[in-house]
């Protein structure tokens, strides 16, 4: 594939991670006191995840691109991909890794995508809000898989810089296994 079209599918993977952090930076440089939950906050979270999600996604692009696999932008998926990947008789450790992750309900990707989808498709993530203690004034989302646990066990806000961290982290080592 020509070198060009590469770099710009590299560019818009990069820009997700990129917005992901605009986001959440907007949200930190709220003034305190203007409240947790209310619904600017839950729409620059829900924006964080989405971009996130978005980077993996983004990311698929560039194995296709990267395998020379053919499949038309609005088909690219996990499963698309490896079955694409079977008929040349081609191996992608990245795509495996991610679809790993994917599945496994106690990765960080996994819990990502479940949260993403909840504020996409059906309803926010639910969440617990402390007051006094040693988690005072910090949120933290509700598995929902299992409503009596948090994902992460940690404040919102560090949950999805986590996330970020996590994609971007992802996504530059497994772009060195791409084979040549």
């Amino acid at each position: 594939m020509e070198k060009e079209k590469v770099s710009a599918l590299k560019e818009r993977t990069e820009a997700k991670i990129d917005y992901a952090n605009l986001m959440l930076d907007e949200l930190r440089r709220r003034p305190p006191g203007e409240g947790r939950g209310d619904p600017f906050e839950r729409a620059h979270e829900e924006a964080v995840l989405f971009h996130v999600i978005g980077a993996k996604d983004a990311f698929l692009q560039e194995i296709n691109a990267a395998y020379d696999l053919g499949l038309a932008p609005a088909k690219i998926t996990e499963n698309n991909l490896a079955k694409a990947l079977v008929k040349k008789g081609n191996n992608c450790p990245a795509l495996q890794e991610l679809m790993v992750l994917k599945k496994s309900e106690s990765s960080w990707l996994n819990q990502a995508i479940l949260l993403r989808n909840l504020g996409t498709h059906r309803a926010g993530p639910s969440r617990t809000f402390f007051v006094g203690g040693e988690d005072d004034d910090k949120v933290f989302y509700h598995n929902p898989r299992d409503p009596s646990r948090h994902i992460g066990e940690e404040d919102t806000h560090v949950y999805l810089e986590h996330c970020i961290q996590e994609m971007e982290a992802l996504i530059l080592r497994l772009r060195d296994t791409f084979s040549d």
